[in-house]
């Protein structure tokens, strides 16, 4: 797929901005770019096809700018949309080079083009999201250790998936986070406490050393009498479930897991005594906390 890469980080033609080719109209669509890339095709007058580049990286000296691609079925012709610290320009691409759009007719369909996307980030049906009480998440960090300044972001992410996800697309994507969904706030904690180092995340599938080596590392938990050999095969919930007894019989504390619903595991280590309360708190904003079983 072709795209503009440029020489440094600034625009080289006159910069653009009319009623709907603006940056607050092109932010509303690069973050809401997992649905719009449902949309197939658009119809005439608009670009028959458009791609989403997040881009806004440097690799080595060139740089890759947030842009918007369109195209028609039958024309070998590109345009790009390119942002650059706040700046819009439009280009083509030539044989030659990829040269300044000025042509007015060419504009106006990319206009036409853009307000028909905004029109399907109108349609974008909003997650619905869960109310959660912000003094009981403030508990919930506190039984962690963690500052209670990240409460905030978790109870209104909770609140409302979308909007939230809207407004901080950038710094969740700093946590891999990216798009919305119903446990948003279940996986911004877990990349909350892993930033802490007071938890890890497996794959259900993952082995014997990988466990061992997160608890070791992070926890200081050794092997102990546990023969790694005979876990060949086993999930990390088995594996998991024969490191919380060790820990159990030598020391005052358990492990615990949150669940997030997916196919891994985030587990951490907490004293025995602070287990039953952790998953009290937990039962009040939604977050299920569980020891791994058999």
């Amino acid at each position: 797929m072709p795209r503009v890469i440029y020489n440094e980080k600034k625009i080289y033609g006159n910069p653009i901005e009319t009623s709907v080719l603006n940056t607050f109209n092109l932010q509303k669509i690069f973050k809401n770019s997992p649905e719009l890339g449902k949309v197939n095709k658009l119809k005439p007058p608009n670009f028959q096809h458009f791609a989403i580049i997040h881009g806004d990286r440097f690799y080595g000296t060139d740089y890759l700018p947030k842009q918007i691609l369109f195209w028609d079925f039958d024309q070998s012709n590109f345009y790009f949309i390119t942002i650059i610290d706040e700046k819009i320009e439009i280009r083509e691409n030539t044989p030659e080079s990829y040269i300044e759009v000025k042509d007015d007719q060419v504009i106006i369909k990319i206009e036409q083009t853009i307000g028909t996307m905004l029109k399907h980030v109108s349609q974008i049906k909003k997650i619905t999201g869960i109310k959660i009480d912000n003094k009981f998440v403030e508990t919930f960090l506190e039984t962690l250790n963690i500052d209670k300044i990240y409460s905030k972001n978790i109870v209104e992410m909770a609140y409302s998936p979308t909007d939230y996800f809207e407004q901080n697309d950038e710094m969740l994507r700093k946590y891999q986070i990216l798009d919305a969904s119903k446990n948003m706030y279940l996986l911004y904690l877990v990349n909350i406490l892993e930033e802490k180092n007071l938890i890890k995340t497996v794959e259900w599938k993952g082995s014997f050393n990988e466990v061992s080596k997160n608890l070791k590392k992070v926890f200081n938990v050794p092997k102990n009498n546990i023969d790694g050999k005979s876990f060949k095969g086993k999930t990390a919930g088995e594996i998991l479930c024969a490191f919380t007894k060790e820990i159990e019989k030598d020391t005052n504390k358990t492990l615990f897991c949150i669940d997030t619903d997916s196919d891994s595991y985030s587990f951490g280590i907490i004293e025995k005594e602070l287990l039953k309360e952790l998953i009290m708190i937990g039962e009040r904003i939604k977050v299920k906390i569980y020891q791994p079983k058999e």
